[in-house]
């Protein structure tokens, strides 16, 4: 992410952080965008079910720590290695021994929650990053502090197990992500369809809801 001038916005100030705090807000209730299969949830159970702690980084709980899974590395990286580190002069057996360090160019908020599945859809995830980057510079333009919080943990299925609430239903019930869609389209001179009952946000909320539908059984 980059400023008109082209420097990377998440260096300096409090843009980094007040994006991270807004992934933090909003993964658990759209966590069924990047979980979007049954198998992604045994997936990450696997680390806890099977003490594989130290083969397994698959996090359970939403953080936003320096080893957290929604994590902002800077000048250092979720090794606590040195970022940006570029080459500059070789020895006779290619061994770096001069070298700079360009960790502007390299800073970053990395999003760790997913679990690779055939049913994960990369533009669902670009549109629900991006509504969160609208929400990161709303908040620095409104000067809202960053608060420290903690979200809880992911839930273990994409259907309800009482008494934990599953990820179709955590979805299904926030708005946000419907109505950062449509606060977004309203900047715009977006002229798409108009439907009397849903807005353009509802619209396709429910369209990725449908996917989840089970078929009803008639006896």
């Amino acid at each position: 992410m980059q400023d008109l001038t082209g420097n990377n916005l998440l260096v300096s100030g409090g843009f980094a952080e007040c994006l991270q705090q807004c992934f933090l807000r909003t993964s658990l209730d759209s966590c069924l965008i990047y979980l979007p299969e049954e198998e992604a949830f045994e997936r990450l159970a696997l680390k806890s079910k099977y003490g594989l702690a130290e083969e397994l980084c698959s996090p359970v709980d939403i953080s936003g720590g320096h080893q957290g899974s929604i994590a902002l590395y800077r000048d250092i990286g979720k090794h606590n290695q040195k970022m940006g580190v570029e080459p500059l002069i070789y020895d006779d057996k290619n061994n770096v021994i001069v070298s700079h360090d360009n960790w502007h160019k390299t800073a970053r908020i990395e999003h760790r929650l997913g679990a690779s599945s055939e049913y994960y859809n990369p533009f669902l995830n670009v549109i629900f990053a991006l509504l969160n980057v609208i929400d990161a510079i709303e908040d620095i333009e409104d000067n809202d502090q960053v608060h420290s919080e903690e979200y809880g943990q992911l839930p273990s299925s994409l259907d309800d197990k009482y008494p934990s609430v599953g990820a179709i239903t955590l979805f299904a019930n926030n708005d946000w992500f419907s109505r950062a869609i449509d606060k977004a389209l309203s900047a715009t001179n977006y002229q798409g369809e108009h439907h009397a009952q849903f807005s353009a946000g509802q619209l396709l909320q429910n369209y990725y809801l449908k996917q989840f539908q089970r078929p009803s059984i008639v006896i």
